[in-house]
């Protein structure tokens, strides 16, 4: 067993400086790492340095908790506020906000193992999982009264700057995105887009606006919260960010201010400043007094906005006109997707789900009740479909924010609709967590409307306490779950999903 040696225990903070409490919380880090491997999570995790990993994030962890919680008392503060409970999953009549919880363990070394599997459903429950958490809480119960602060933390997320300096607010954004205890599963779609990307000479460039993007956007964490919105919250500090411009879009530059730049979007017309201190030096310097356009990215914080990655200045005729394309096509699908879900309210005659089977009865919703018009071409495509990935030919149809009308051709017989024909109890015993834990069957809006309805009520994880159990276990933190493992959507449309959610009990 490799040891954990402080390098390893750096990585899991800012700048990967020296910290006064290194040698204290690397050693606790290897009694962790001891406790894993014992408890057979070494063989459970596959590879010595995923043991690792987690044995230092369960270890950072503790230290949050040791530096005052903050990190991980939004997870009770969200929790209580979204289901009434400090955390999902465990008993927490006996919680102890602040301090170390055998639950609190528990639901982190689920995370950390549910993240690195996503061909099983790891059962919060698992017998070896909560022994594991048990060992693991006597060593943090022990530690917890001497267990030293880290200075160093505590001032870089207390920062009064992050609530005001662009600059800082993206260091400690990007620190929690790819950097903290609670971004595993970031760390593993970023590693998982760079070995995608193919070697060339705009592979760093690359590289540099995808960990922007996970620092703006990413919501891969237990409480499918951007880096801004968890330390903003956690912290008090003001992080709002403006995403609405984060596409590259092409400005025309209209003044120049001192320290701002006046542009205006050369489709819709929209003026914003820009900060000129997110410019390049030395490209300002030669190029901004001659500029007359720019296609660029730009990120709003606290009402100031601010340019980030790549930048082209007056881009070419063709640049130009390929860009109008593709916005003008981009304004086209969205039209389509909204007429399209318009159409199916109207068709559906006020059912949340269409139930077809067949190529025939599929056409005949498609034109006849929607309206639309089919070419032989789409006709053909829509046979070999259903013949390839329809169960016996099932189709669910669905309202979606996201495409307009969803065809789920996937567990069919598992969604308890009054209007589903083709419902079957025991197979929706074995097969209804699918829609939960799979995002690659149905998308978050289409998900939330069938819990909305409980039309999932027999979704179960396996249990040794028997299949009654397994099913209150998801249908009571079901909420948590579907935003759990859609964690790439954002919070307004899982507020706003929710709400519905809440509303239709």
């Amino acid at each position: 067993m490799k040891k954990i040696f402080p390098i390893d225990w750096k990585k899991m903070h800012p700048g990967h400086a020296p910290m006064s409490t290194d040698f204290y919380y690397t050693q606790l880090a290897n009694k962790v790492l001891r406790v894993l491997v014992d408890d057979g999570f070494g063989e459970i995790l596959e590879e010595a340095d995923r043991a690792r990993d987690a044995a230092v994030r369960l270890t950072a962890w503790f230290e949050d908790l040791c530096n005052g919680g903050r990190l991980w008392g939004l997870v009770n503060d969200v929790c209580n506020e979204r289901h009434g409970k400090p955390l999902p999953f465990y008993d927490t009549s006996k919680y102890n906000p602040g301090e170390p919880n055998l639950q609190d363990i528990t639901l982190l070394l689920w995370d950390i193992i549910q993240s690195q599997f996503d061909d099983r459903v790891i059962n919060p429950e698992n017998p070896a999982l909560m022994m594991a958490a048990m060992h693991l809480y006597d060593i943090f119960d022990e530690e917890y009264e001497t267990a030293p602060e880290t200075d160093e933390m505590i001032a870089f997320l207390n920062n009064p700057a992050l609530g005001s300096d662009y600059w800082q607010a993206r260091k400690a954004m990007e620190w929690f995105a790819l950097g903290s205890y609670l971004s595993l599963r970031t760390n593993i779609h970023f590693d998982n887009e760079v070995s995608n990307i193919t070697d060339d000479e705009d592979k760093d460039v690359i590289i540099y606006h995808l960990l922007l993007s996970h620092a703006f956007n990413d919501t891969h964490n237990l409480l499918a919260l951007t880096a801004s919105e968890w330390l903003s919250k956690a912290y008090g500090h003001r992080m709002e960010l403006d995403k609405t411009m984060t596409k590259s879009r092409l400005y025309d530059i209209v003044a120049l201010h001192g320290d701002t730049v006046l542009v205006r979007d050369s489709l819709n017309g929209k003026e914003v400043s820009l900060e000129t201190e997110s410019f390049d030096p030395e490209w300002a310097k030669r190029h901004l007094p001659s500029a007359k356009q720019i296609l660029c990215n730009i990120i709003g914080l606290n009402g100031k906005y601010y340019q980030f990655w790549a930048m082209m200045t007056n881009p070419g005729e063709k640049v130009v006109s390929d860009y109008k394309k593709r916005r003008a096509q981009e304004e086209t699908e969205r039209d389509n997707v909204k007429y399209t879900a318009e159409m199916f309210e109207k068709a559906s005659e006020g059912k949340p789900v269409v139930f077809v089977k067949g190529v025939d009865e599929y056409m005949d919703f498609q034109t006849k009740k929607m309206g639309s018009k089919v070419s032989d071409d789409f006709r053909r495509e829509t046979e070999r479909y259903l013949r390839e990935d329809a169960e016996d030919g099932m189709v669910a149809l669905m309202r979606s924010d996201e495409a307009g009308l969803l065809s789920i051709m996937s567990g069919i017989p598992a969604i308890k609709a009054p209007n589903n024909p083709y419902y079957d109890e025991a197979y929706a015993r074995d097969n209804a967590l699918i829609f939960i834990v799979d995002p690659q069957i149905i998308d978050y809006s289409s998900l939330c409307t069938l819990i909305s309805h409980n039309y999932l009520p027999d979704a179960a994880v396996n249990s040794l306490q028997g299949y009654e159990h397994g099913r209150d276990l998801v249908q009571q933190n079901i909420q948590f779950l579907v935003d759990y493992y859609f964690a790439q959507h954002n919070t307004s449309t899982r507020s706003s999903s929710q709400n519905a959610k809440i509303n239709s009990k």
